[in-house]
């Protein structure tokens, strides 16, 4: 090392750029200061760095500096500053920086000579932090093994530093209070560290709860909505009269629908991170709209407030969409539309964008002559959890949530939303989506029956179904055997593994959540044994589970199974995953 107090500007320049980036973290003032003053040691051996904080009346307070010693540090901490009060206590008073180049001859440390050979350094130099407004904050010291006096850039070092930290002390000022002794300090940092860790705990537990909760209600939720709308599937196949086949119908529409609300509630996190994926699928628009229209009637809503379906003559019957979530859509429109409306009717438009390339773009409208919405509250009310009026919570119901999931369920579609809405004077609501028309072959296809699907399969197909739910295990087994499987069940994953070892199965169903041994540690032995056997594939293993949170699939594939498969599902689900994997 040099002979000088440091070897350049540049480490100086450094070390401050460094200090500066620390503070703006939380770490505590003597941490920082600590930091500091060990970094700016490092660049000599025969140098010292201190900082001393203004303490409680006319003292200063050591803060910082680890190669003073601890005998030096007790016999000067409290120091009070005044005239003649060596380095620091006279650089405080006067506010100014304070050279003394020899502790045993400069009339400065005449009275406190005694303290020399406890501190073990022969010169101090001393400069005072001031605040803006010229207060002090304390002083910060360097303190030489021999008598010197420092060069010109020397002094603009001191001065310099001292600067640098008296502006991160004062910006520290209001955070943490510097009137108290550093013991004091040090003990209201960790409280309020303490606090902010608490607090962090709180929201991740709170988190991590509404987690679960979400995780649980899917589960339990889709669980006997799978029973009722695979009971009513089932149903429509049998002999059933012309008014039965109509209650059933309601029945399992209305199954679907309270599905898509529950979806409103247990998907919003996946819609809001913008994961969840479009199903898209051949279907009847018209069918599907009328379906919707229908339950409002059936509800008795529509006895008051009439539903008018009108689709332009440039609609095709046949698009590929997703359907279950232009629904969930419409539902929600409607629904609003008719929640607001007491007398009147609403109007449910359909057409076709003039467009000059694919795919085809379909303009949907809903309209109604209700209590309307202020140009006010145009933007708001796509918000999550916002109404236009507050009081209309306690007036008409409604959680918030309908209007915030349309919009992001139509952008995650490539579309768009918007209202033209006047108070007073009803409202139009109306979103654009692109839409690609099926040819005659694909809406064939989509079209098909369940005695179709088990006409087409030839040989019976050997199916293990792991379910502890006795419903859906009637359900399953049944849509299974429409399918021409020979169906065996398990109603735990402990079963399913005396099953599998006794028989050669072609596909496994798995449920997850089961009693004794769920469908992961089931699925992971299952893969285990089949390392050790002389089998030539892998069983396929498909997932049959409620669990239809973000990352419940991933959980199931990471586990060892083959695929997917969430409730409710139909007979053409069913069949899918069979001819996806044998």
């Amino acid at each position: 090392m040099k002979s000088s107090f440091f070897s350049s500007w540049k480490d100086i320049l450094e070390i401050q750029n460094a200090f500066l980036k620390q503070a703006q973290s939380n770490l505590p003032v003597e941490d920082l200061l600590k930091s500091l003053t060990d970094r700016l040691d490092a660049l000599h051996d025969r140098h010292a760095v201190s900082v001393m904080l203004k303490g409680e009346g006319e003292t200063l307070i050591f803060a910082a500096g680890s190669r003073l010693s601890s005998d030096y540090i007790d016999q000067i901490n409290p120091l009070p500053y005044g005239p003649n009060v060596g380095s620091c206590g006279t650089a405080a008073f006067e506010k100014k920086q304070v050279i003394v180049d020899n502790m045993l001859t400069h009339p400065l440390w005449a009275d406190f000579r005694h303290l020399q050979p406890a501190c073990g350094y022969m010169a101090c130099w001393s400069q005072p932090m001031l605040s803006k407004d010229n207060s002090l904050l304390g002083t910060f010291a360097v303190y030489f093994k021999e008598p010197r006096a420092p060069s010109e850039m020397e002094t603009d070092i001191i001065e310099s530093l001292g600067n640098t930290v008296g502006f991160i002390l004062e910006r520290k000022k209001y955070e943490d209070t510097l009137k108290t002794t550093n013991a004091s300090l040090a003990k209201k940092v960790a409280v309020r560290t303490a606090e902010l860790k608490l607090q962090k705990e709180k929201a991740e537990e709170a988190n991590t709860l509404k987690t679960r909760f979400l995780a649980a209600m899917s589960h339990e939720l889709r669980t006997p909505l799978n029973g009722i709308i695979g009971a009513g599937h089932l149903l429509s196949n049998s002999k059933l009269n012309k008014e039965q086949r109509e209650l059933n119908e309601m029945s399992v529409n209305s199954a679907q629908l309270l599905l898509t609300l529950v979806n409103d509630l247990l998907d919003l996190s996946t819609i809001e991170s913008g994961e969840f994926k479009l199903n898209l699928e051949p279907g009847n628009l018209r069918h599907n709209l009328e379906e919707i229209c229908a339950l409002f009637h059936v509800s008795g809503k529509a006895q008051q407030v009439p539903i008018n379906l009108s689709i332009s003559e440039n609609v095709s019957a046949k698009y590929a969409l997703d359907y279950m979530r232009i629904k969930q859509i419409i539902f929600n429109l409607v629904g609003n539309a008719v929640k607001f409306t007491s007398d009147g009717s609403v109007e449910v438009r359909v057409s076709e964008t003039p467009a000059d390339t694919t795919p085809t773009s379909l303009r949907f409208e809903v309209e109604d002559n209700g209590i309307g919405i202020s140009k006010d509250h145009h933007q708001t009310i796509f918000q999550l959890f916002r109404q236009a009026d507050a009081s209309t919570t306690r007036k008409y119901g409604g959680t918030g949530l309908g209007l915030a999931i349309c919009k992001k369920l139509i952008e995650g579609m490539g579309g768009q939303i918007g209202v033209e809405s006047q108070l007073g004077e009803g409202a139009r609501f109306w979103f654009e989506i692109p839409a690609t028309t099926c040819n005659a072959s694909e809406q064939e296809n989509a079209s098909n029956t369940l005695e179709v699907a088990g006409i087409t399969a030839t040989a019976r197909r050997q199916v293990l179904l792991v379910e502890d739910s006795a419903v859906n295990r009637t359900i399953a087994t049944k849509f299974l055997e429409t399918l021409n499987c020979e169906v065996d069940t398990a109603q735990n994953g402990k079963e399913s593994l005396d099953l599998i070892e006794g028989k050669t199965y072609d596909l496994v169903f798995m449920d997850c959540m089961m009693p004794e041994m769920d469908g992961y540690a089931a699925t992971k032995i299952i893969r285990e044994r089949e390392k050790t056997s002389s089998a030539p594939t892998a069983l396929p293993i498909v997932a049959l589970t409620a669990n239809a949170m973000h990352g419940d699939e991933e959980k199931c594939l990471s586990a060892g199974m083959t695929d997917y498969l969430t409730k409710p599902f139909d007979a053409k689900s069913l069949e899918a995953m069979l001819s996806k994997h044998i």
